[in-house]
């Protein structure tokens, strides 16, 4: 019996570890396309219990240019659905149920990125044609540090986040933030030059971000 059990759990782990790598290897090639960007990880590392670990990923431009890092990432999904999706009855991104991101650095150019931007608004709207209609994908990030550059506005703004948790419904957006916001605006007619404070953001949109409800937190 011993022996049985073992011998099925090696195939198990054999299937999930096999599915969940062609999933991701799916996954990957769709969202490059899909966003006209690279990605890249050190090493996949899937769990029998439906998981899935990546180190060390990195998200680049056309140029090369470092859009995201971080130095680890957690997919949870469904085994059930992630062997329908193998078999092509279902798209991948049903199958993922929560994704976790671990010390993350994030720059971004409103004006040289606004494809890649339009693109994320898109599949938001959207659900990315295949995946998250239907029930809901949990994304969270913890350690998160973001440079954004609005030459349009002369602003630059970064933000150090501790903790970062979004939640795609069906028809939602729910969104809760923690962190401080550094801007500098180099517009004579702007009140204030530069400013430093902690926020908290809790609150959801629709998935068009046309209309919403959030409570902003701020100290001066």
């Amino acid at each position: 019996v011993i022996l049985g059990a073992a011998l099925a759990a090696g195939l198990l782990d054999r299937f999930a570890s096999s599915g969940a790598k062609a999933a991701l290897g799916g996954a990957v090639l769709k969202a490059e396309a899909a966003l006209g960007i690279s990605i890249s990880y050190d090493r996949a590392s899937p769990s029998v219990f439906g998981s899935l670990g990546l180190s060390s990923l990195s998200l680049s431009d056309s140029e090369s240019r470092s859009i995201l890092q971080a130095d680890r990432v957690e997919a949870v999904y469904s085994l059930a659905a992630a062997a329908t999706s193998l078999l092509g009855k279902k798209g991948i991104g049903k199958s993922l149920e929560r994704v976790t991101l671990s010390n993350v650095e994030v720059d971004l150019d409103m004006r040289r990125d606004s494809a890649l931007l339009a693109s994320l608004r898109k599949s938001l709207e959207t659900g990315s044609g295949d995946g998250w209609r239907r029930g809901s994908l949990e994304i969270s990030a913890r350690r998160v540090r973001l440079a954004l550059r609005d030459p349009d506005r002369g602003a630059t703004w970064s933000a150090e986040i501790r903790s970062l948790d979004i939640i795609l419904s069906e028809r939602e957006v729910f969104i809760a933030l923690e962190g401080s916001l550094s801007g500098v605006l180099s517009d004579p007619r702007a009140p204030l030059r530069r400013i430093t404070v902690p926020v908290t953001l809790k609150g959801s949109s629709n998935r068009d971000f046309t209309a919403a409800r959030f409570n902003i937190s701020v100290a001066a």
